[in-house]
């Protein structure tokens, strides 16, 4: 079953990381120990083939799996 289709395009609203994200972030780092660390001060709402969108609508492109994202990443 596929999900809603995600434009595969690299879209930015707000700049990075935009204000939700930093709130959510802020947030957690109350909550969480400073031994687990963030990659990338984003939070990702939903994702799909090689893009992520965060919180605050940017569309990004998932360089998390480098270069077998569109085959392992999101998809």
């Amino acid at each position: 079953m596929h999900g809603p289709h995600i434009p595969q395009e690299r879209k930015l609203v707000t700049s990075i990381p935009g204000p939700k994200s930093q709130e959510l972030v802020s947030r957690r780092s109350e909550a969480v120990s400073a031994g687990l660390g963030m990659a990338v001060p984003v939070v990702v709402e939903k994702a799909g083939g090689g893009v992520v969108i965060d919180v605050d609508g940017n569309s990004i492109i998932d360089m998390g799996a480098g270069i077998a994202v569109v085959s392992v990443g999101n998809s």
